[in-house]
């Protein structure tokens, strides 16, 4: 989006593979049996 672009100086083509990467990890984050860990990194501080 213009907004991103405008504010990091980068488009979302430059940042397509974190994005994948970090939502892959997400999602196998919800498979995880460390409850409490997600809980705890989940709340805004």
């Amino acid at each position: 989006s213009k907004h991103l672009q405008n504010q990091t100086g980068y488009k979302v083509s430059d940042l397509r593979e974190c994005i994948q990467v970090i939502h892959d990890l997400q999602l196998k984050s919800k498979n995880c049996t460390l409850a409490a860990v997600r809980e705890k990194y989940k709340q805004h501080k």
